[in-house]
């Protein structure tokens, strides 16, 4: 064989039968990446709906249950 550094000889000492069996398979592949993918998709997806999310509490509401908002404190 030819390389840049000149001629290397090279010697076989065993054979083995080839198969048709493929060592890649690349449906599997891509399943895998898909089911990883289609996880953090929908992580991200819910957290930005979490992050855009609004809730208007109506002023009729807010009279009837300011009594219970005073001992009331959101998780932060």
């Amino acid at each position: 064989m030819k390389t840049d550094e000149g001629y290397q000889i090279l010697r076989v000492d065993a054979r083995t039968a080839g198969s048709n069996t493929p060592t890649f398979n690349e449906n599997n592949v891509r399943e895998a990446i898909t089911r990883e993918r289609s996880a953090k998709a929908r992580e991200d997806y819910l957290q930005e709906l979490r992050n855009d999310g609004y809730v208007k509490i109506a002023e009729s509401y807010r009279a009837r249950s300011s009594r219970c908002s005073r001992s009331y404190r959101p998780p932060r």
